[in-house]
């Protein structure tokens, strides 16, 4: 991973970060697919080498991108975000992941090719906001923040529900997210 580091920041110059972000999924699909039919050790070292080179392309691009959408927000506030996002998107995934292995070892591939899918299609559908074109609030992207405190609401909503509180606004499950 360490030696495709320069080289990724390079294409993410000329490509851009979306694609080189994209082509780095693509290379993680490669090695999610060799790692669920690998047949030899060949395979096994193709795998391996294209998953170090796909999280190589995505790791500097992705804060690249972040840095380009909505530049007159700070960097360490969007980065801020981004990190605890990645925290709590880690936490859930190692749950999911180790309910996944009581199903089967090959449902993990299987999610994790899903989950490079839907980050393929969540690139291609962001839009880049300039200063000349403001969007409308309905058109507006969904932010870092509020994608934070959408998904703590969700998560909140379910511990009541999950806790026997349907209603809302009971004051157990009350709370401010903003």
């Amino acid at each position: 991973m360490f030696i495709f580091e320069l080289p990724s920041g390079v294409l993410t110059d000329r490509l851009g970060p979306r694609r080189t972000m994209n082509f780095g999924h693509v290379l993680i699909i490669i090695y999610l697919l060799t790692m669920l039919f690998a047949v030899n050790y060949f395979s096994l070292i193709v795998g391996f080498l294209a998953y170090g080179i796909g999280l190589s392309l995505i790791s500097g691009s992705d804060q690249t991108l972040i840095y380009q959408i909505n530049p007159e927000q700070s960097y360490q506030h969007k980065i801020g975000i981004f990190e605890a996002i990645m925290i709590i998107g880690l936490t859930i995934s190692s749950l999911i992941g180790g309910a996944l292995t009581t199903i089967s070892w090959d449902a993990i591939f299987i999610a994790g090719i899903l989950t490079q899918l839907v980050a393929i299609i969540l690139l291609v559908l962001l839009k880049k906001q300039t200063h000349e074109e403001k969007l409308s609030d309905d058109e507006l992207p969904m932010s870092l923040k509020n994608l934070a405190i959408e998904l703590l609401k969700m998560l909140k909503k379910k511990a009541c529900q999950i806790l026997g509180h349907d209603n809302f606004s009971f004051s157990k499950c009350d709370f401010s997210v903003a």
